[in-house]
């Protein structure tokens, strides 16, 4: 029996603005249909308000129309859906790919109806990873946050969420401007805070003195966020809980904290939510989990129930953060979200040297994101915000698939995109199933991303289950069987030839040569002490698939950086936590390196070619930067 939630209406009462048809979206689809007819074909609008949601370009003999009735509330998207039918399709924010006219003609008179499966559905561009979005939104230059924008737009999405760092005045002057324009497309907009985290550079709303000695917790909270609703032109907050990702702050201030933001958010008629972290190792008696403590407050207070990497809320087996899947997700989601507003939070990207930023290309990403919605609809929740942390070396795809979720033809494909742009579902089917089987279902990604510094710190927990390369060798059972999955998945891989995006083949060709650099280093790893040559010659083996996906990378990058005007893939000095662009990585190659190099020369220091400054991260961007100064 499907659970209806009534979290619908509460979200809906608070939103700002009705998000009919704004003068950029009106400008933007007869812009695009006289870029292709040509400007002796004169084109116009007219829009009817009522429920329907149906659009038809209306061929008349002189003049071309396109009609469009609908709600305030999904005008935009119903025009954006009659311009996708005509065969115009927008897979990145930089790249189109138009219909001829005869296509466009072919589609005269023809009504269409837009009935999504998602009322509330949008992006979080996480810009606490040093990303392109964090040029366009806090550096420039603008264009940058204009066409991300647009792209929303374009594909039907109707929120915007960015995560809010410790900025500069200049850098602050530039996000206003960007959250302005994003509302000129007709975009809800939120940022993303802390109540006292300040791991990454977070903006926290509390003081940290006041959090620290506990002084005037709730009315500094009040003052701050007041304060912080007048600077930035947005509709909802969203908040992130405990003083940092691991660690809580009391079950009882908590809640309090988030009643008196609820407050204050209500009486200035802003939505909230909170992050509902998938951590679970905070645990109270009273309270149970810290992450869960939402369902303890105001029915104001929405929730973003979080999964993490290419998992999902159906996913039986995800071994990260400490837990096996995520049924106390589900079971809190589908309960709450029966009295509070709610949006399911799921990532396309993970910035911890496990996708974007390591060389691999997830398939797996498309399947799971599609499962998620399909069980939503089934549950008969509507609310649907992504986290991405970029878009480059192929993951516009990953978003891509995500932005038309909402569209119904999407249930059950997985392929929705890769058919928009032109790829054969045949081939691509074998690929997603022969990574969906030995990526996830036989946990092959273990021994495919790479550790970060907790992971390799004494006494630590990985994140993401996984035997680090120090321990290669006081693991030989393990390892031996992960080398012969590792065979046998190479063995079955399904040829890339056929895949027509270059791009996309290229790092899908990236991600079998991990594979056989993964495979070579553990082999190598349990000959060290008993056969010199032997283990020389797969070191060597190893090597050469890490040089052969480095040229690979090189021509991608040369041919497909879309954002040539930002360091992406070198050092770069930026308001994040890390001084250096998502794609160096993916670039040099050093984590492929630096696994070669521990087992050559034994290391074990976590700090060992580390690109990490934990500084950084733990310290607030003010005092970082006046030390070091100095």
């Amino acid at each position: 029996m499907k659970l209806i939630s009534f979290a619908v209406v509460i979200f809906v009462s608070y939103s700002l603005f009705a998000q009919t048809l704004t003068q950029k979206v009106e400008d933007d689809a007869l812009q695009l249909l006289t870029s292709v007819l040509g400007s002796g074909s004169p084109v116009s609008l007219k829009l009817s308000n009522n429920t329907s949601n149906v659009a038809t370009l209306e061929c008349r003999k002189n003049q071309l129309v396109f009609k469009v009735n609908a709600s305030p509330e999904e005008a935009s998207a119903t025009l954006y859906y009659l311009i996708r039918k005509l065969g115009f399709v927008f897979p990145h924010p930089r790249t189109e790919i138009k219909p001829t006219k005869a296509q466009i003609l072919s589609q005269c008179n023809k009504t269409f109806t837009w009935n999504p499966r998602l009322q509330k559905r949008g992006f979080h561009l996480h810009l606490m990873h040093p990303s392109e979005w964090v040029a366009g939104y806090y550096l420039g230059p603008l264009k940058i946050a204009q066409d991300t924008n647009r792209w929303l737009a374009r594909n039907q999405q109707n929120v915007l969420d960015l995560q809010m760092l410790q900025l500069h005045p200049e850098e602050r002057i530039n996000l206003i401007t960007a959250l302005q324009d994003a509302h000129n497309w007709g975009l809800e907009t939120g940022l993303s805070v802390s109540f006292a985290m300040i791991q990454q550079r977070s903006y926290n709303i509390i003081p940290y003195l006041s959090v620290l000695f506990h002084w005037n917790e709730e009315e500094k909270l009040a003052e701050h966020l007041n304060k912080f609703l007048n600077d930035f032109p947005i509709d909802f907050v969203t908040f992130e809980l405990g003083s940092s990702e691991f660690t809580a702050t009391k079950p009882e201030r908590t809640i309090a904290w988030m009643n008196k933001a609820a407050q204050v958010l209500k009486e200035r008629k802003k939505g909230m939510f909170i992050k509902v972290h998938a951590s679970n190792n905070q645990y109270d008696e009273k309270h149970g989990n810290f992450n869960f403590l939402p369902q303890f407050t105001d029915p104001y207070v929405g929730i973003l129930p979080h999964t993490v990497y290419f998992y999902g809320l159906v996913d039986s087996n995800a071994p990260m953060y400490h837990r096996k899947d995520y049924k106390d997700m589900q079971d809190f989601y589908l309960k709450e979200a029966q009295v509070r507003p709610s949006m399911y939070y799921p990532e396309t990207s993970y910035f911890i040297f496990m996708d974007i930023d390591a060389g691999l290309f997830l398939t797996d990403y498309l399947k799971i994101r599609t499962d998620d919605v399909d069980w939503m609809q089934d549950h008969g929740l509507t609310g649907h915000m992504n986290f991405s942390t970029g878009q480059e070396v192929g993951y516009w795809l990953m978003d891509y698939q995500v932005a038309l979720l909402a569209d119904p033809d999407s249930r059950k494909d997985p392929f929705m995109a890769l058919k928009l742009i032109g790829e054969d579902v045949a081939v691509w089917k074998k690929i997603l199933d022969w990574q969906n089987l030995y990526f996830k279902q036989r946990q092959l990604i273990q021994t495919l991303f790479f550790s970060n510094l907790i992971d390799e710190t004494p006494f630590a927990k990985p994140v993401h289950e996984h035997i680090i390369v120090r321990d290669f060798k006081k693991n030989k059972m393990q390892i031996k069987t992960e080398i012969e999955g590792l065979e046998e998945a190479i063995k079955n891989k399904p040829p890339f030839a056929d895949v027509k995006n270059e791009e996309l083949r290229n790092m899908l060709q990236v991600t079998a040569l991990r594979m056989r650099h993964s495979m070579n280093l553990r082999k190598a790893a349990l000959l060290q002490d008993e056969e010199k040559v032997e283990f020389d010659r797969l070191m060597n083996e190893a090597q050469k698939a890490r040089i052969q996906a480095f040229e690979i990378v090189a021509d991608t990058l040369k041919k497909y950086s879309r954002y040539p005007e930002v360091p992406l893939s070198s050092e770069w000095e930026n308001p994040t936590s890390y001084k250096f662009g998502y794609l160096m990585t993916t670039r040099d190659f050093s984590q492929w390196e630096r696994e070669e190099l521990i087992l050559r020369e034994s290391r074990i220091s976590p700090l060992f070619k580390s690109l990490v400054n934990p500084l950084r991260i733990i310290l607030p961007r003010k005092i970082f930067e006046f030390f070091n100064w100095f």
